[in-house]
């Protein structure tokens, strides 16, 4: 399902990301300052006091190309309006490409057959799914996890990195599906953490 984007022009593209992150790194006094927020980019502070619609969305056209970005807010049900419109949406563009949010672009997307695993992966599934069913090329908006982590380190500690992504995962844990409890949901991303180079360590550490 995924390829190298053509050198011809793209005519259609659908991008989705989450609207709305409710976790951010702790402030510690003790590490070391954080770079100057770009002028262009909002901080914390700043986009709580924004109002948004919800979902966000953008359409976007030069010539013949035409741009739809879809801000979601994370759903886990089939049935929300959200994912009825994404699907509206996707008819009416017909993409060439699609976009999404939520995976390392090192490793390929899980084939997705049906819009109920949503209920157990959230909406970006539902582009998974559709790009799918339609032959679309999809890729992640993701940097790589693996250099990700490598500028979290250079002003965060391992444990505070650790910590970051266990407490980013606690409310999708709430909102999904899982077999498994939260200890032990919280337990294998630990593990996946201290596997990782710059964060290695027993789970326990963090």
């Amino acid at each position: 399902m995924t390829s190298n984007v053509s050198h011809k022009t793209l005519v259609r593209a659908f991008v989705i990301s989450l609207f709305l992150a409710g976790v951010a790194l702790p402030q510690m006094t003790d590490i070391k300052k954080p770079a100057p927020t770009p002028a262009a980019i909002l901080s914390f502070e700043e986009y709580a006091r924004k109002d948004h619609a919800v979902p966000y969305i953008l359409k976007l056209s030069a010539g013949k190309a035409r741009l739809v970005y879809f801000g979601a807010k994370h759903t886990y049900d089939p049935n929300d309006a959200e994912i009825s419109h994404i699907e509206k949406l996707w008819s009416e563009l017909k993409p060439d490409v699609a976009f999404f949010e939520g995976a390392d672009p090192e490793a390929p997307p899980a084939i997705v057959k049906s819009r109920e695993d949503v209920s157990e992966n959230g909406e970006p599934s539902f582009v998974l799914f559709l790009a799918g069913r339609d032959n679309v090329p999809v890729h992640s908006l993701e940097p790589t996890q693996h250099a990700e982590i490598e500028l979290l380190l250079k002003t965060y500690s391992p444990e505070e990195v650790k910590m970051f992504y266990v407490l980013r995962q606690i409310p999708e844990f709430k909102n999904g599906k899982h077999q498994e409890t939260i200890e032990v949901y919280t337990k294998g991303v630990l593990a996946w953490l201290s596997a990782k180079p710059g964060t290695t360590g027993q789970a326990a550490d963090a």
